[in-house]
């Protein structure tokens, strides 16, 4: 996962198509020896890990990452929201209260494709991501340890 600046805007960027249960991924500045792992999060028993039913943590993350996208954007934004809302207002909540988990994920479905209107408009952007790491300075390291971690790991000439 990224993040823009707090949880609602946390956006996933997808590492594999084909993640098994208990997979584990590293990223970040692995050459300094740090770097974060990723455990996928899917569990044998979840039925959306299969594709049996739809994965409603998805939904909310392709609605958070379409509604900045159609903020921005004055051109058209009235009728893009109302594709938001309709998307949103679809998902039957009540099913899950009742214990029906089939009307519920074909609520999600019908949600997500009223979504799908939103694609051919969302197409003509590009969006490019770029790692980040930082090194605490401050952190347990004196003022030479730091300076020689950074001179020696990001080619930095600092004295």
């Amino acid at each position: 996962m990224v993040s823009r600046t707090d949880a609602d805007t946390i956006q996933p960027i997808v590492l594999t198509e084909n993640a098994q249960p208990g997979d584990t991924f590293s990223g970040g500045n692995t050459d300094s020896g740090g770097g974060e792992q990723y455990q996928n999060q899917c569990q044998p028993t979840a039925d959306y890990c299969s594709g049996e039913s739809p994965n409603p943590g998805i939904f909310r993350e392709e609605i958070l990452a379409a509604q900045p996208m159609v903020a921005a954007f004055p051109d058209g934004r009235a009728e893009h929201e109302a594709i938001l809302d309709a998307a949103v207002k679809s998902v039957d909540l009540n099913a899950l209260d009742r214990g029906d988990q089939a009307a519920f994920d074909e609520s999600l479905r019908k949600a997500q494709n009223k979504l799908q209107a939103l694609t051919p408009w969302l197409k003509q952007f590009t969006i490019r991501a770029d790692g980040n790491s930082h090194i605490d300075m401050a952190w347990l390291w004196p003022w030479t340890e730091t300076v020689e971690v950074v001179r020696t790991h990001s080619g930095a000439r600092w004295t």
